[in-house]
């Protein structure tokens, strides 16, 4: 099975890129660096069902929420909070396409109810989780039930 994190957008799936200005050599990479970065989002992924403060993010860091957030958005091009939102809808991906319910994966992914979950999944896929659950599932899903027909009765007069 793949990783998640490979399918994030590059500015979250790419913690090594670094973005010379005028075409500098990378700078050296502080030591702990990517540790870092592995220990937060394996804490994001351990705990994406409760809410994560971006303070308790800095904390495994051992850096301030201003110095990580700097570091994140000039090392990984993206925030704290970004990460925490892009991890939770490739979550809900993997949970939808496994055939769970909406409400149960907005709950499992840490949303605080069904709207709030399908509001952020529409803004980062470009689609609602109905839509993307009968993508996923394809001409069979449909077939067995899965979606409404295509035209409507006429209203009896």
């Amino acid at each position: 099975m793949d990783d998640p994190a490979s399918r994030l957008p590059c500015r979250a799936a790419a913690p090594d890129a670094r973005m010379g200005s005028g075409g500098d050599a990378p700078r050296p990479r502080p030591p702990g660096g990517r540790s870092r970065y592995a220990a937060i989002v394996h804490h994001i992924r351990a705990n994406l069902s409760r809410r994560i403060t971006v303070k308790e993010l800095a904390g495994i860091a051992s850096l301030s929420v201003f110095q990580l957030s700097r570091a994140f958005r000039r090392e990984h091009a993206t925030t704290p909070y970004r990460l925490v939102l892009d991890l939770r809808i490739q979550h809900a991906m993997d949970r939808l396409s496994a055939g769970a319910t909406i409400s149960e994966t907005a709950l499992q992914a840490g949303f605080a109810d069904q709207s709030h979950f399908t509001r952020h999944f529409k803004r980062h896929t470009g689609m609602t989780p109905k839509r993307f659950t009968r993508a996923v599932a394809g001409p069979a899903g449909r077939a067995a039930g899965g979606s409404r027909p295509a035209t409507r009765s006429e209203p009896s007069r």
